[in-house]
């Protein structure tokens, strides 16, 4: 991330005259359409950094923000929890863990998802009494994720694979087929590979 510089005018930056990160007042978010409130909070602040607030951050993990929140939202306001987003406080994560466990939401997506949550908290100062995911989880253990790979993901382990994956996409098209190769040679990671155009230039 880089850091937010003094003239950066991009969406998602607060702008002169607006609350700093870390002082919004939640009460403003009152719109029965919650997801324009939310469209107005992530155009203001939705760029800002979560540990560092002095950092800008990328498209996607505002993208991401804007749909975790709406999401959270949602679920709560089907479930006649809240009815604007000035209601989206910590006193509410353990109902919106029971609903996210009726909706088959896996651990992971929790972890994410709350992780957002924490972050639209921060950004209205709400710090203190906001803990762990797991202080909230019935079954704390259901948190821990592990990020041991449980097959080898090198690239020496998959060729044979890649081999078979390549003669597939040339008998369907030679230009998918090489554009594939392309990525793999490179070593792109998936939104590399899906931003590669070889054919614009």
């Amino acid at each position: 991330m880089a850091k937010i510089r003094k003239n950066d005018f991009r969406s998602g930056l607060p702008r002169p005259g607006l609350a700093a990160p870390g002082t919004v007042d939640l009460n403003q978010w009152t719109d029965k359409d919650f997801r324009a409130d939310i469209g107005r909070f992530i155009s203001r602040y939705g760029r800002v950094g979560s540990r560092d607030m002095t950092r800008a951050c990328s498209e996607e993990t505002i993208t991401a923000r804007r749909n975790r929140i709406a999401s959270a939202m949602a679920v709560l306001v089907k479930a006649k929890q809240v009815k604007a987003l000035s209601e989206l406080r910590p006193r509410i994560i353990p109902k919106l863990l029971e609903l996210w466990d009726e909706t088959e939401l896996s651990p992971a997506s929790q972890v994410q998802a709350f992780s957002v949550l924490k972050w639209f908290w921060r950004m209205h100062g709400i710090t203190r009494n906001v803990g762990n995911i797991k202080a909230y989880a019935k079954d704390p253990d259901r948190y821990v994720i592990s990020t041991a790979a449980k097959h080898d993901k090198g690239v020496s382990a998959r060729v044979e694979d890649m081999a078979e994956i390549f003669k597939a996409l040339d008998q369907r098209d030679v230009r998918v087929g090489a554009w594939a190769r392309l990525g793999w040679a490179f070593g792109l990671r998936k939104l590399e590979f899906i931003r590669l155009k070889p054919y614009e230039h």
